[in-house]
């Protein structure tokens, strides 16, 4: 009955209304994130009433129920490790990308500031040559 009623009220908080095809991508990564990590807070609660029923239900009298019981909370624990690993994963995938990002616009503002650099430089030879000329 305990997880019943914690189901309940978890699936009434985690519902929201997500507005995924309107996002940018930094929105819907964050989006993914809160209900990856909500999902998570979620199940350890869970677990915790769970494990505090599994305590309390003897394995003599009630064999069903106890092993029903333990089987659920490791189910929530297994989703939980995913959910874990799969947070991981979007995270370094995340910032690979930015990383990448930031390397090409690296390059293209170390190719504009040579680009620069070598017009000072003609525009001094020039000047530097002509000088001597008129000189």
């Amino acid at each position: 009955m305990s997880f019943i009623v914690a189901a309940v009220l978890i699936a009434a908080w985690l519902s929201g209304n997500y507005r995924v095809n309107t996002m940018d991508m930094e929105e819907r990564f964050r989006c993914h994130q809160r209900r990856r990590r909500r999902l998570i807070f979620a199940f350890s609660i869970l677990i915790c009433v769970g494990t505090l029923l599994g305590i309390t239900i003897s394995p003599v009298s009630q064999p069903g129920l106890f092993i029903v019981n333990w089987l659920v909370v490791v189910f929530f624990l297994f989703w939980v490790l995913i959910l874990a690993f799969l947070d991981y994963v979007a995270i370094r995938r995340y910032y690979r990308m930015y990383e990448e990002k930031a390397a090409v616009e690296e390059a293209i503002i170390r190719y504009h500031l040579r680009k620069e650099l070598t017009k000072e430089d003609a525009e001094a030879a020039i000047s530097a040559t002509e000088e001597k000329e008129g000189l």
